[in-house]
């Protein structure tokens, strides 16, 4: 029986993944050919026996799909005896942890909802709100009602960590009923939240480029961008490498101008300098926007005022939005960020304090490139004391790993800019 129920046979690796799996049926459908109720009970029991033995190998997920497998070949060939069979696996409480969405999903097309959900209604056990979820998931846009509506509502209500899920785009068909439905879901969340922050996790699907909900986003929130904000930061506390190339972000940023302040509080709260490694997001949306110097403006004064409170600038988060991760954009872009730095030195050269956190950024650049921004600051600016005062040359702390083999980059610059800043 393993060998016919878990996936990776002896002799089929060379498959491509569909004729696999079309192995992989014809062999389930052959095997288990004429099985009653009472052969799938002890095909249960095997199942367990296997579910031991396979305990300290990597192939307990390959049964879990094997299991979920025979089930719905069973789904396609009996309806009835996939009903028993269905109803006893899950009063036996899901002991292989199988995703449900399937198997309900079977169950409500062979048998309707309200069949569905008197079968689970009737369960007790501690997961039973995964069942629910994944019943409320399997509806079809034809047979939601108000009663689903609010029994989904309900669910994410009394859900616990870990039985929340992540996939969100469920929830559009609910708005034929409710169009605030992943507001309201979102709310609901966010409430939850507050108790706990891993809970924004599932929010994380807000943001990603790949999902329904995201490509509609804005036109969810509408009237409620400060609630979309608040989900976005949520997660991003979570989850460090959300919206890595800032699609989201800039959406939200054209609604709302001050929600990059915003951001930069966040990402500055209860820290005396931020890492890196704290936000890898590629800014580089923000340089090609019409106001992107002006907005940048407003950045590095929130992190500057942010910042000062710990002094000395050894690894401002400024620098964050210097970086660069895509070819063919960087020579423009480079060209704004010059002129940006040029454009405070010129207006705050006077500030001794602001020129120290601006050049601390301008110090992780090359030796030929800094000259540009001193000579910059000498036109306007004579005064010896202060240009004292200026790092020159990039602070130790800012270099780990091997040196560049860059001739225009210094040896100790921070290995993290030296492959973006010329």
């Amino acid at each position: 029986m393993s060998k016919i129920i878990l996936i990776d046979w002896p002799g089929t690796r060379e498959l491509d993944p569909d004729e696999h799996e079309k192995l992989k049926r014809e062999k389930i459908i052959d095997y288990f050919d004429g099985f009653s109720f009472k052969d799938y009970e002890k095909f249960f029991q095997l199942c367990l026996e296997i579910k031991e033995i396979l305990s300290h190998d990597n192939k307990g997920y390959q049964l879990e799909v094997g299991i979920k497998d025979v089930l719905m070949v069973l789904a396609d060939k009996d309806h009835d005896l996939y009903r028993e069979v269905l109803d006893y696996y899950l009063r036996l409480g899901n002991p292989f942890d199988l995703n449900t969405i399937p198997l309900i999903g079977s169950l409500i097309k062979i048998c309707g909802a309200q069949y569905t959900f008197g079968v689970l209604s009737k369960l007790e056990y501690p997961r039973i709100r995964t069942l629910l979820f994944s019943y409320y998931y399997s509806l079809p846009p034809s047979e939601i009602t108000n009663e689903n509506l609010n029994g989904l509502y309900n669910f994410y209500r009394k859900a616990e960590f870990g039985e929340i899920p992540r996939d969100l785009d469920f929830l559009l068909k609910y708005r034929s009923l409710d169009d605030d439905a992943v507001i309201k879901v979102v709310e609901i969340v966010l409430d939850k939240v507050k108790e706990d922050p891993s809970y924004a996790f599932p929010l994380s699907m807000l943001f990603n480029p790949y999902s329904e909900v995201n490509e509609a986003i804005i036109e969810l929130f509408v009237g409620n961008i400060d609630l979309l904000e608040r989900a976005y930061f949520a997660a991003q506390k979570i989850e460090k490498y959300l919206d890595h190339d800032g699609r989201s972000f800039a959406r939200i940023l054209e609604r709302d101008p001050n929600f990059i302040l915003k951001y930069v509080d966040l990402m500055c709260e209860g820290k005396e300098w931020s890492d890196r490694y704290d936000d890898t997001r590629d800014y580089a949306f923000i340089w090609l926007r019409n106001d992107g110097e002006d907005l940048m403006v407003r950045v590095a004064e929130r992190i500057y005022e942010a910042e000062r409170k710990h002094g000395p600038f050894i690894a401002t988060y400024l620098k964050t939005f210097f970086i660069l991760q895509k070819d063919g954009i960087c020579e423009d872009i480079r060209t704004k960020q010059d002129r940006f730095l040029k454009r405070l030195i010129e207006i705050r050269c006077s500030e001794p304090d602001f020129m120290n956190f601006i050049f601390g950024l301008i110090t992780l650049f090359s030796p030929e490139k800094r000259r540009q921004f001193i000579a910059v600051f000498l036109e306007c600016n004579k005064n010896f004391e202060i240009f004292q005062r200026l790092p020159l040359e990039p602070n130790s702390w800012g270099w780990s790993g091997s040196v560049s083999a860059d001739p225009n980059l210094t040896p100790h610059a921070d290995p993290i800019l030296t492959p973006y800043i010329n």
